[in-house]
């Protein structure tokens, strides 16, 4: 049963890289860090890294829409 939230922060760390590295191929960079990093961030402390992930994606895809 306390394995719960650790498979969570696994699932959540998991789900962040492939996103990150998603967005990464298309030339779209979240914030100034790489997938690897907000995978392991999300992984250690999800409801800090989490929050500030999903609030800085949209910017950074709209910014990419834009152009340089």
């Amino acid at each position: 049963m306390s394995y719960i939230g650790l498979l969570l922060a696994a699932g959540l760390g998991i789900w962040t890289y492939l996103d990150a590295k998603k967005l990464q191929d298309r030339q779209v960079v979240v914030g100034s860090i790489p997938p690897a990093a907000w995978g392991i961030l999300v992984f250690l402390i999800a409801i800090v890294f989490g929050i500030l992930y999903l609030f800085l994606r949209p910017r950074a895809i709209r910014r990419a829409q834009l152009g340089p």
